[in-house]
C-alpha cells in the first residue's frame, strides 16, 4: 500500500503549507536565490502503516492506513520525533492536531457578511491589487520574466502565485460568493468568469498539469462593486 497522489494533493492543500505541528508551523516551501522551489512536507502517519509501527498496535484495518484521516503534514524534524517518541504523542493527539490546523486554516478563509458595497469593495480591491503587483512584477509579461533565467522566472511565478495569488483569489470569491446580493446583474456575470479563471488558474498550478484553454483573468473584475 501507498499514500496515493490524489491523497497527497489534498493533504498538502488542507495544511496551508505549513507543518501541522501547532508547536512547529514552520513553512514545508522553500525558494532559494538560485530559483529553485523545493518543499520539505512528509506525510506522517498517525497510526503506522505496519502494526510494529508507532502507533501501529491498533485495530486499525492495513488498507485504512494510507487514507487521509490517517496522515498529517508534517516537516522532518516533527516527524522524526513523533515516531521516535511515539508515548509521548499518542493518536487522539496527533488527530487533533490535524482538525485543529485544518480548522485554522479554514477559519482564515470564513467571509463576512458586509453591510453595504463600499466596506466590500474596500477588501476587493485589497485583494486584487496585491494579485496585480505580483502579476506586473513577477508574471509571464513582466520585465523580470523576459530578463530572467527562463527556469528562474517560472519557479518565482510559481511560488508567488501558490504563495499570495491562489489564496487571494479564493477569498475575492468567497466575499464576493457570501454577498451576493449586494452585486448587480453584471457583476454576477463577472463573478461567474472569475471563478471560471480562478479554478482553471489553480489547476494549472497546483496539478503538474497544463490545461490551455483556461480563460484569461476579466480584468472587469478589477472594477467590480464601483
Amino acid at each position: 500500500m501507498s499514500i496515493s497522489s490524489k491523497v497527497q494533493k489534498l493533504l498538502l492543500a488542507k495544511s496551508g503549507g505549513y507543518c501541522q505541528n501547532p508547536g512547529c508551523n514552520g513553512d514545508i516551501f522553500h525558494y532559494f536565490e538560485d530559483g529553485k522551489l523545493t518543499s520539505i512536507e512528509e506525510l506522517a502517519h498517525i497510526i503506522a502503516q505496519q502494526v510494529g509501527g508507532p502507533r501501529g498496535s491498533t485495530n486499525e484495518k492495513i488498507t485504512n492506513r494510507d487514507e487521509y484521516e490517517n496522515i498529517l503534514v508534517l516537516c522532518p524534524s516533527c516527524h522524526s520525533l513523533v515516531d521516535k517518541e511515539p508515548e509521548q504523542f499518542p493518536i487522539g493527539m496527533l488527530r487533533s492536531w490535524k482538525t485543529n490546523h485544518e480548522n485554522r486554516i479554514k477559519s482564515v478563509f470564513q467571509a463576512p457578511i458586509y453591510p453595504d458595497r463600499n466596506s466590500l469593495r474596500t477588501e476587493i480591491s485589497r485583494l486584487l491589487t496585491s494579485n496585480k503587483a505580483i502579476f506586473d512584477q513577477y508574471g509571464p509579461q513582466s520585465e523580470f520574466a523576459q530578463k530572467s533565467v527562463q527556469s528562474e522566472a517560472f519557479s518565482m511565478w510559481k511560488l508567488k502565485s501558490i504563495e499570495t495569488i491562489i489564496p487571494n483569489n479564493r477569498r475575492v470569491l468567497q466575499l464576493l460568493e457570501t454577498n451576493f446580493p449586494l452585486l448587480n446583474e453584471d457583476e454576477q456575470k463577472t463573478l461567474a468568469t472569475f471563478k471560471i479563471h480562478k479554478e482553471g488558474f489553480e489547476y494549472n498550478k497546483l496539478s503538474g498539469d497544463k490545461n490551455p484553454t483556461v480563460p484569461l483573468f476579466p480584468n472587469e473584475i478589477l472594477n467590480i462593486l464601483q
